[in-house]
């Protein structure tokens, strides 16, 4: 598991700190799909992060909900891309533009609706 090797690497004492977005605990069947389908790949988990730390031997030292800086983020892509939409549509073609942008609007849309959320961990083997 990814974890437990990071955990070698890092060594006692160590420190890592990571983002992961994730889905929003508690969500009824579409809204689980809608967030699974706008989230990146490998987004669905069993088990919650702080949970899957501690089983993996890890320490949370801190924890911070970073998605609002991440919807700024997005909306801030979102704009430059259309604001670039023509040398864009050059680059990567109109169908592929049209597609990316519709994936920034969906993806804004989940995480507006609460759907998906980041979150920062600073993490020490325990």
């Amino acid at each position: 598991m990814v974890l437990e090797a990071c955990q070698r690497v890092i060594g006692a004492g160590g420190r890592m700190v990571f983002t992961v977005i994730s889905v929003t605990p508690g969500l009824s069947g579409e809204d689980y799909r809608r967030a699974v389908e706008n989230g990146p790949e490998f987004i669905e988990s069993d088990i919650d992060y702080p949970s899957l730390l501690h089983q993996t031997g890890w320490a949370v030292l801190d924890y911070q909900d970073i998605t609002s800086a991440y919807v700024a983020s997005c909306r801030r892509q979102l704009h430059a891309d259309e604001e670039r939409q023509d040398a864009l549509t050059t680059l990567i073609g109109a169908t592929e533009f049209d597609e990316r942008v519709a994936d920034w609007r969906s993806k804004l849309s989940v995480l507006n609706e609460g759907l998906l959320r980041r979150e920062l961990f600073v993490t020490t083997p325990a």
